[in-house]
């Protein structure tokens, strides 16, 4: 059995108060995105190592906590400080017209999820680190547990 990680309805407000450092600007959907052995991190082509490190330590993180196992590929994205995590290889996500890097500060970073992908973006590689280390946050077991 797959085990499958998301933000559960019980659980949304006590992970997003305790989230560190703290975000301006929290705004949780109604859609969880569940994670299981199909999900995939893509990373731009020309992902400086940075952004190779940041996935890298996302799936790391993910694999001893959840015992899921993200596959990282390489791809065509918008910016280089860009990750999208895809809840299954089937969601072919089209993130353009996603958000931008170019309003953000060295280290901010926006990420936008929903049922098929979470988008990670920033202005920076030490901003992707720190989307990735809020997302890694973010996951919870299914149901809670």
């Amino acid at each position: 059995m797959n085990p499958n990680i998301s933000l559960s309805e019980q659980m949304k407000q006590s992970v997003l108060d305790a989230l560190l450092p703290r975000p301006r600007n929290i705004v949780a959907g109604p859609e969880d995105m569940l994670i299981g052995a199909e999900a995939r991190i893509s990373l731009p082509h020309n992902a400086n190592e940075g952004v190779r490190f940041a996935a890298q330590r996302l799936v790391e993180l993910v694999e001893d906590e959840f015992q899921i196992i993200l596959q990282v590929e390489s791809r065509s994205l918008p910016s280089e400080h860009m990750l999208v995590i895809e809840a299954s290889s089937a969601s072919g996500c089209d993130i353009n017209g996603g958000p931008s890097a170019q309003s953000l500060a060295d280290e901010e970073y926006t990420i936008e999820i929903n049922a098929q992908h979470a988008v990670l973006c920033a202005a920076s590689h030490r901003g992707i680190l720190w989307a990735s280390m809020t997302l890694r946050q973010l996951l919870v077991r299914h149901g809670g547990a």
